[in-house]
């Protein structure tokens, strides 16, 4: 599995100009524009790792992995894996960037950066929850059109619950929320990665190449 990993490492090194550009425009709207740009850098790295999948089948990848002891298994874990550690070094380092940058205008306020930074961190693990057994079951060419529609639904929910339903939410429950955000966003996001998981290992095991 760890050569797996390295060659998705590699894959991801071969689009270093990528995401050499989208941290230029990352601390360029940061700094000309004030505006929080915080989850721009994980969300390019979910969308680099998932750009490997596109690669695997040009290369016609899954043909010889397959045929490795623990291949398809270890296809998955290798992606779930590659793609977790991505994101996670990519939104330290946009969050810590965005938190100097807050703090040198003085606009700081720490309860609700933190509530920000949990919750954009939520919602591109519910979108690599989501994308990923598409991806496995359809391959990168036939899931793009799945991936769109995705978005598209995410963006309607959304925005359904911003302007249409006007839900009342008692202080009790979000001082509750405060209180045990941390946990909450834990418990969802490792919920959320193992059913993933799962799916996609179901899907990918009897998936025919």
């Amino acid at each position: 599995m760890m050569g797996m990993i390295k060659k998705d490492l590699l894959m991801i090194k071969n689009n270093y100009k990528m995401l050499i550009i989208t941290f230029i425009l990352f601390i360029f709207y940061s700094f000309m524009f004030e505006v929080d740009m915080s989850f721009f850098l994980p969300f390019m790295g979910l969308m680099v790792c998932i750009s490997t999948i596109n690669y695997d089948e040009y290369n016609h990848w899954h043909t010889y992995a397959i045929s490795l002891p623990q291949g398809r298994i270890n296809v998955v874990k290798s992606k779930y894996l590659t793609t977790i550690g991505l994101t996670l070094v990519l939104a330290i380092i946009s969050f810590s960037i965005s938190f100097l940058l807050m703090n040198s205008r003085d606009a700081i306020k720490i309860d609700e950066s933190f509530s920000a930074i949990l919750g954009e961190l939520l919602a591109i693990i519910f979108m690599m929850s989501v994308l990923f057994p598409v991806l496995f079951k359809f391959g990168y060419e036939k899931g793009r059109m799945a991936m769109i529609l995705i978005g598209v639904g995410m963006f309607g929910i959304v925005y359904l619950f911003q302007n249409l339903f006007q839900l009342e939410i008692s202080t009790s429950f979000l001082s509750f929320l405060e209180t045990y955000l941390p946990v909450i966003f834990i418990v969802l996001s490792v919920v959320m990665l193992i059913i993933s998981y799962f799916i996609s290992k179901k899907i990918y095991l009897k998936r025919e190449f």
